[in-house]
């Protein structure tokens, strides 16, 4: 498995095109669903359960197929701190920030990501910005700013929503430039199955500890909720979106994820009944035209392969 060559990254493969859709699909519906469960389960108790579930399943599968399982000794250390940032950050943050605000704002503040990504990208990978790369990233983050000119009031009716969501947002980017450094030493199933097991694994010890005494049994849309958790966001996803990471720069993976508050929004107005203005339409154009700009294919020169 090789990456694009810095700066010489031309388009998007129709491959990854489809991964991206389908996980941005399925990311930006689960924020609406996430609100609904973690309703009646507790925090600690839904972020580590479901990582480590997923990856056990994962590291089933990859034993079974038989790829190798076993982490070379000189990549533990980078994945312990890769699982660390992309799984147990991520996963608390956001979810203490979508229980006080809005799941299609938390969702928004969540996909500030590409500008940290892009930000760190530069930084400690070199890739270079074409001006196609950074029109999207203006016309995507106008496209939150958008949302977020409707939501100023959060900031003091919800000050620390808002922090967590931020800080879930820079945890998940520094993740994405950590993973490029590392994509292509396991197999793309494997390293996905350990970043889960390891992340949920690291939470377990506080829900056994602390969370306990609040289970209960869940009704049916929470059972509903965490098996599409399970199967979806957290072990398809996931898997899908460390190849993503591995065959495109890691600006233009983020930017790609654009669409992905435009779906939380909509999906929250339908299942939340949270309100859609003229603000979220606005938006949606915004981050469309950003992720065309990425995604679609202008050039003649062949696609990047795997």
């Amino acid at each position: 498995m090789t990456s694009p060559a810095v700066g010489a990254f031309d388009r998007v493969p129709p491959h990854v095109v489809l991964l991206l859709a389908g996980l941005t699909f399925v990311w930006g519906v689960n924020w609406p669903v996430m609100k609904i469960c973690l309703a009646e389960i507790p925090v600690w108790t839904f972020r580590s359960s479901l990582p480590l579930i997923g990856g056990l399943i994962m590291l089933s599968v990859a034993w079974l197929s038989g790829q190798r399982i076993l982490v070379p000794r000189a990549q533990v250390l980078p994945l312990l701190s890769a699982s660390l940032l992309n799984i147990t950050g991520f996963l608390i943050l956001s979810a203490y920030g979508i229980r006080l605000i809005a799941s299609g704002r938390a969702v928004v503040i969540a996909y500030t990501m590409p500008v940290w990504a892009s930000l760190l990208g530069a930084l400690f990978l070199g890739e270079r910005f074409s001006l196609r790369q950074g029109a999207a990233l203006v016309l995507g983050v106008s496209g939150i700013g958008v949302l977020l000119s409707d939501s100023i009031g959060d900031v003091h009716r919800s000050p620390l929503g808002i922090a967590f969501m931020v800080a879930a947002s820079v945890s998940w980017a520094s993740g994405i430039v950590l993973l490029k450094h590392m994509t292509g030493r396991l197999p793309p199933l494997t390293f996905t199955a350990w970043q889960l097991v390891i992340g949920g694994l690291s939470m377990a010890p506080i829900a056994l500890l602390f969370e306990m005494e609040e289970w209960r049994p869940w009704s049916a849309p929470v059972v509903a909720g965490y098996l599409f958790n399970l199967m979806g966001p957290i072990t398809i996803c996931y898997y899908a979106w460390v190849r993503v990471i591995s065959l495109i720069p890691a600006s233009v993976a983020a930017i790609g994820t654009l669409l992905v508050p435009a779906v939380g929004v909509a999906t929250g107005t339908l299942l939340l009944n949270e309100r859609l203005g003229w603000r979220d339409a606005a938006a949606l154009a915004l981050v469309c035209a950003a992720a065309g700009l990425v995604l679609l294919r202008h050039s003649k020169r062949p696609a990047i392969r795997a």
